[in-house]
């Protein structure tokens, strides 16, 4: 792959802390006067993104990509509500319009304003006052969102069953209530951690508070018809446990449902995760094609949560492990092969001297660039082409695995110091030793461009 300069995002930008001069360590957006849960949500899409920080007063970045293709910050907004508590909670973008959720019952949407190039708030989509009264889980009224043109999908649960809320764009303008597309199996108690919307079909996961073994988790997906309107199609039902459709990411012909806290059929009682790759049949049913795991098991602090975060694309796709690395957090990529199967090719790490970072915790894709976001102590947003992803075994950067690289990868041999990821660990096992030396003299003389 051709090496580039990574595409950094700044509003207050601290390098981060290398570990024994490993170049490729990533650089991060961070807030310096609020950079908590900076990061919590990231979305992108056409030359537009956002990132959140819920914590304390609320905020979320909109930013632009410029003519010559850099990205610059192009609005920033608080809750136009002015309570300023956890603004930011769940947002996504379509790249014409961006919408960011406070969950109290609203919905924000922005639209870019084409004679000045402004963003401004066009619409708050709220819960009814009549289903706010008198229940506590209106709370989480809008705690997750996603649009796609003129499709706005919202969780609401203060309907029993609860309901995702569909918000359709008409032609003055205006957003109209159009639907409600009632959970189909009755459940009485469940969070709704994830949904995504594309094109005419949607997909939302109904998780039990508790997870009771009798009532597993499932994903259910609705699809539009233009005469009869949104229907239930079908429910994937979880068969293994682990948390199954905490992120999920909808695509023309697949769906990405991730199980942070699987550990079924994985050599390990560890909940270190994994990622179910479901495909549509002809009869409206989706078969499960793929599975990805961890390249490796890691124990401790509940695992990697490998899929707490989910995106992917036509060649490219990024799966956040959080909590690997002490809640440093990890960003898987993979490439499609040429048989249309799925390749680890990459993993992205957070070296910040804070740990509890959860670098991964929130991940976004669009054509040749990925996004993650990170929560907690410092927080923070990174954006990459994908010419950039680091290749392996070349430590130095200069696109050639040689010598320079061997003596880098060998004055970091054995465990690191701490819990910091080391320079020279090819493979993410948290130690520099044979296995990484095999794979690096493997590579000799190759060129990585």
């Amino acid at each position: 792959m051709l090496k580039s300069l990574c595409v950094v995002i700044t509003l207050t930008l601290f390098p981060a802390a290398l570990s024994a001069a490993c170049p490729f360590s990533i650089e991060f957006l961070i807030d310096g006067n609020d950079g908590f849960n900076t990061g919590f949500n990231v979305a992108m899409a056409d030359g537009v993104m956002v990132a959140t920080a819920p914590s304390g007063q609320g905020k979320a970045f909109i930013f632009e990509k410029n003519i010559e293709g850099e990205w610059e910050q192009a609005a920033l907004f608080h809750d136009p509500g002015g309570e300023g508590a956890e603004f930011g909670w769940s947002a996504d973008t379509d790249g014409q319009r961006v919408i960011i959720s406070k969950p109290l019952g609203r919905v924000v949407v922005y639209e870019k304003d084409a004679q000045d190039g402004t963003w401004n708030s066009v619409a708050n989509l709220v819960l009814p006052i009549e289903q706010a009264e008198g229940d506590d889980l209106t709370y989480a009224w809008g705690s997750v969102v996603a649009i796609d043109g003129d499709v706005i999908a919202i969780n609401d649960p203060s309907h029993f069953p609860q309901a995702i809320e569909i918000f359709e764009r008409q032609e003055d303008g205006t957003w109209l209530n159009s639907d409600s597309l009632i959970e189909p199996d009755g459940l009485s108690v469940f969070s709704m951690p994830a949904l995504d919307v594309r094109g005419d079909r949607i997909a939302w996961t109904a998780s039990l508070f508790l997870g009771e073994p009798e009532i597993p988790d499932q994903v259910y997906v609705f699809e539009r018809d233009p005469v009869r309107g949104w229907s239930h199609t079908t429910t994937i039902v979880d068969a293994q446990g682990g948390k199954f459709g905490q992120s999920l990411a909808l695509g023309d012909d697949e769906l990405w449902i991730g199980c942070p806290f699987d550990s079924q059929g994985l050599e390990t009682d560890e909940p270190i995760g994994s990622v179910q790759i479901y495909e549509p049949h002809e009869d409206g049913q989706w078969a499960l094609i793929d599975t990805l795991t961890p390249p490796l098991t890691f124990t401790g602090f509940s695992g990697n949560q490998f899929g707490a975060a989910v995106a992917f694309d036509e060649h490219f796709a990024v799966v956040g492990a959080p909590f690997r690395h002490n809640r440093r957090g990890v960003a898987y990529i993979y490439e499609r092969n040429d048989g249309g199967a799925w390749e680890q090719v990459a993993f992205m790490r957070s070296f910040l001297p804070n740990f509890l970072n959860r670098f991964g915790r929130s991940v976004s894709i669009d054509g040749d660039e990925i996004v993650i976001g990170g929560q907690g102590v410092l927080g923070g947003v990174s954006v990459f082409p994908t010419s950039a992803l680091p290749c392996f075994g070349d430590f130095n950067e200069d696109n050639v695995i040689n010598g320079a690289d061997v003596a880098m990868l060998l004055a970091n041999w054995g465990p690191p110091e701490y819990i910091e990821p080391s320079c020279g660990d090819t493979n993410d096992d948290n130690i520099v030793n044979g296995v990484d030396l095999a794979t690096v003299l493997s590579r000799w003389g190759q060129a990585c461009n």
